[in-house]
């Protein structure tokens, strides 16, 4: 019971209203326990789950994945644009939970089929 907070705690915790608390138990966005006495109590770990800080186990994609990034010329890698690239899709597949095994970059025409990066592909499986 100790891990258990008032709604006043909860909303300092979360930043909001006691207001705010109250409709998201009662549209079920955050849903509270209650007491025999009909007072809300939410568990720190609902509270930290709601604000991403902690990953429920059935959210985890087991799927494993990997990025390809390519531009056509070093002048664009130089420029940053391929890193640009990559990284966008590195922040895509954390916002999707996805497990990122590898993070393959190339440099060549779309084109060419002699790129290094696309043989590694077909060398890990994609």
């Amino acid at each position: 019971m100790n891990n258990l907070l008032t709604i006043k705690e909860a909303s300092e915790y979360l930043h909001v209203h006691t207001d705010t608390m109250r409709r998201w138990d009662n549209d079920g966005t955050l849903k509270a326990l209650k007491t025999e006495g009909g007072h809300r109590r939410y568990r720190k770990e609902d509270l930290d789950t709601y604000l991403g800080l902690k990953v429920e186990k059935e959210k985890i994609n087991e799927t494993i994945v990997a990025t390809y990034s390519r531009v056509s010329s070093h002048e664009q890698k130089a420029k940053g644009d391929l890193n640009r690239q990559s990284s966008r899709l590195s922040e895509y597949c954390a916002k999707k939970k996805l497990n990122v095994e590898h993070i393959i970059k190339d440099v060549g025409s779309g084109l060419s089929d002699t790129r290094k990066g696309f043989f590694k592909t077909n060398q890990i499986g994609y």
